[in-house]
C-alpha cells in the first residue's frame, strides 16, 4: 500500500500543516496509552488479589484462579493495544509509513489448528492440579481463547490486504477496548431501567416488599443461609414476566446494543473512501478484538474451564461474522450513498446474534431447581435439548459465511484498494 499522499488531493489545511502533527495519529497514540495503563492497572490488582487469595493465611478462602486468569487476560490486552500506540507514535516523528499488513497461505492455520487441541487437552489436565493451576493455567487460558479468535480472523481476512499497520491495530484496539466499554456502559444503563421498573412493581406489592426488606436485613446480619435466599428468589424466577424480561433483554436488547457499537474502529473511518473489502475487514478487526475481550472474561471463572473454552468458540465465530457484515455494509453505504441494505444487514446480525443468545439462555435458565411442575420451564427444557445443535448450526455458518465473503472479497478487491484513502 502506497501511502504517500498525492499532491492533487492535499488539502490547504493539510499543505501548510507541520509535519508529524497529525491529529487523529495524536487521538490514537493518547487513547490507546490510557487504555493500556487502565488495563495493565486493572491487571495487577487482578493478580495482587489473587495471589493475597492463594498465600495470605488471613484470606477469606475465595479461589485465587479467577483472579489470576483475568489477570493474565488483561496483560495479553495490554500487549496488543501496544502496536496501537508505537505506529502512532512512529507516524508523529515522522518515521514513515510501515508496509500494509497482509494474511497469506495456509501454513500459519494449519499450525494453529495443530496447536488448538493441544492446549485444550493440556489445560483441561493442569485446570485440575490445584498444586499448580494457579500458575500455570492463565498460560494457557489465553492461549486457548486467542489461538482460535486468531485463526478464524486469519481466514476471514487471508488474501484482502488490512491496510496499513497503524490502521489496522488502530481498529484492532477500538474494537478491543473501546467497543467492549461503550457497549458495557450502554447495558449497564437499560438495565438500570429495568431494575428501577422492576422496583418500582415491588413497591407496589406490600407482602413483597416485606420479604425483601427481612432477606436485607438478613444479608446485613449474616444469618442468611443459602437455602434461604434460594427459597425467595427461585418462586420469581418461573413467573412469565420475569423469564420474558430475561429473554429479551439478553436476546433482543442485548444484540441490539452490540451489533451497533462492536464496528467501532469502522465508524471512525466515515468520510474516509472505504471499499467493501476494506469495511468488510476493519469489521473483522473489530469483531476479533470484541471476541477477544469477552471470550477472556468470561471464561475466566476456574469451574469447567474446558467446556466454557470451547463454547467461547462459537461465541467468537458470530462476533466476528456480524461484524465483518456490518462493516463490509457500512462501507457500502457510504460508498452508494444508500443505506437499505445497512439496515437489512443489521437487522439480519440482531436476529441472528439473538438466536444465538436465546439459545444460550434457553440451557442456563431451563437448568435452574424447579419448584413444582411449572410449564415455563417444561416448554425451556423441550427447546433445550435441541439447543446445542442450533448453538453448533450458527457456528458453523458463522465460519461458512466468513470463508464465502473472503472468497468473494478476496478476488474483487483485486480491482480496487481496500483503502481508497490517504487517512491513516
Amino acid at each position: 500500500m502506497n501511502t504517500t499522499p498525492d499532491p492533487a488531493q492535499i488539502s490547504p489545511a493539510q499543505a501548510e500543516a507541520k509535519p508529524g502533527l497529525h491529529g487523529p495519529s495524536i487521538w490514537q497514540l493518547g487513547l490507546t496509552l490510557i487504555a493500556i495503563f487502565a488495563v495493565w492497572g486493572m491487571a495487577l490488582s487482578m493478580a495482587l488479589l489473587g495471589l493475597v487469595q492463594r498465600f495470605s493465611p488471613t484470606a477469606t478462602g475465595a479461589d485465587p484462579l479467577p483472579f489470576l486468569l483475568m489477570s493474565a487476560s488483561l496483560v495479553l490486552v495490554g500487549f496488543l493495544l501496544a502496536p496501537s500506540a508505537w505506529y502512532a507514535l512512529m507516524h508523529l516523528t515522522s518515521r514513515g509509513a510501515a508496509a500494509p499488513i497482509s494474511f497469506n497461505g495456509l501454513l500459519i492455520p494449519v499450525i494453529i489448528v495443530t496447536l488448538i487441541p493441544l492446549v485444550l487437552f493440556a489445560g483441561d489436565w493442569i485446570s485440575n492440579q490445584e498444586g499448580f493451576a494457579w500458575l500455570l493455567l492463565p498460560i494457557f487460558h489465553i492461549l486457548a481463547i486467542s489461538l482460535p479468535i486468531f485463526f478464524i480472523t486469519y481466514l476471514a481476512v487471508r488474501g484482502i490486504p488490512l491496510g496499513s499497520p497503524q490502521r489496522a491495530w488502530g481498529i484492532f484496539a477500538a474494537g478491543s477496548f473501546l467497543g467492549p466499554v461503550l457497549i458495557f456502559a450502554a447495558e449497564m444503563l437499560v438495565l438500570l431501567v429495568l431494575v428501577a421498573v422492576a422496583a418500582l412493581w415491588i413497591s407496589s406489592q406490600p407482602d413483597l416488599m416485606n420479604d425483601l426488606m427481612d432477606l436485607i436485613n438478613s444479608l446485613q446480619t449474616g444469618n442468611l443461609l443459602p437455602e434461604q435466599a434460594q427459597s425467595f428468589i427461585l418462586p420469581y424466577l418461573t413467573k412469565p414476566a420475569v423469564v420474558l424480561t430475561i429473554g429479551i433483554f439478553g436476546a433482543v436488547l442485548v444484540p441490539l446494543i452490540e451489533e451497533l457499537l462492536k464496528p467501532i474502529g469502522v465508524w471512525f473511518l466515515v468520510g474516509t473512501r472505504l471499499t467493501p473489502a476494506g469495511g468488510f475487514v476493519a469489521g473483522i478487526l473489530c469483531g476479533a478484538g470484541y471476541a477477544l475481550i469477552e471470550s477472556l472474561g468470561l471464561a475466566s471463572s476456574g469451574e469447567q474451564w474446558a467446556s466454557l473454552v470451547v463454547a467461547r468458540m462459537g461465541t467468537a465465530g458470530v462476533h466476528i461474522f456480524t461484524t465483518g457484515l456490518s462493516g463490509w455494509a457500512l462501507a457500502l453505504a457510504w460508498k452508494q450513498n444508500s443505506y437499505l441494505r445497512l439496515g437489512g444487514v443489521y437487522l439480519f446480525n440482531v436476529f441472528f446474534h439473538g438466536l444465538w443468545n436465546a439459545m444460550t439462555l434457553t440451557i442456563v435458565v431451563s437448568s435452574i431447581p424447579r419448584l413444582g411442575n411449572n410449564a415455563i420451564y417444561t416448554r425451556l427444557e423441550k427447546v433445550a435439548e435441541f439447543a446445542p445443535m442450533v448453538l453448533g448450526a450458527l457456528a458453523v455458518l458463522s465460519i461458512i459465511g466468513l470463508l464465502l465473503a473472503n472468497r468473494y472479497l478476496s478476488k474483487s478487491q483485486g480491482l480496487e484498494a481496500p483503502y481508497e484513502s490517504n487517512v491513516v
